[in-house]
């Protein structure tokens, strides 16, 4: 992962705001800007859990994406729209 553009460090969500390595240095913040279509409390803290969670949850597929792609080739077929998803979901984190 050495590569990848985003800041480094470990994220938290803390409560509707993602900061880096437990300081209060903002990532992002989850909450809604329109009266109209206001985000519950509930599902503000989730977006924030979620883009917390980005950077392993990134690492992760970057780790697994050679393994399933062996699985596809030697051991079990049909892993081809695993593999397609893993591959659009890192070039959207990292295109």
């Amino acid at each position: 992962m050495e590569n990848l553009k985003h800041t480094k460090g470990e994220w938290f969500a803390n409560n509707c705001m993602v900061t880096i390595n437990g300081t209060f240095n903002e990532i992002a913040k989850c909450h809604s800007l329109s009266n109209n279509n206001c985000l519950s409390l509930e599902e503000m803290r989730a977006n924030a859990k979620l883009i917390a969670a980005a950077p392993d949850l990134l690492e992760a597929l970057i780790e697994a994406l050679p393994a399933v792609m062996e699985l596809n080739g030697e051991y079990q077929e049909g892993w081809d729209e695993t593999i397609i998803k893993i591959e659009n979901a890192i070039n959207k984190a990292t295109k």
